[in-house]
């Protein structure tokens, strides 16, 4: 994902980080689930 945006790994690291802390996850995998369950609620 860093080379594709052309910017540093850890840059990346770091805004992922805060991204899953400000969602209440640890990781992709637990963001993954979270979304999915968000949108099966909010599915029109």
């Amino acid at each position: 994902m860093a080379r594709k945006l052309d910017t540093l790994e850890q840059t990346v690291r770091v805004h992922a980080s805060a991204f899953f802390k400000h969602q209440g996850v640890e990781n992709r995998s637990q963001a993954a689930i979270k979304y999915k369950q968000f949108a099966t609620l909010h599915a029109d």
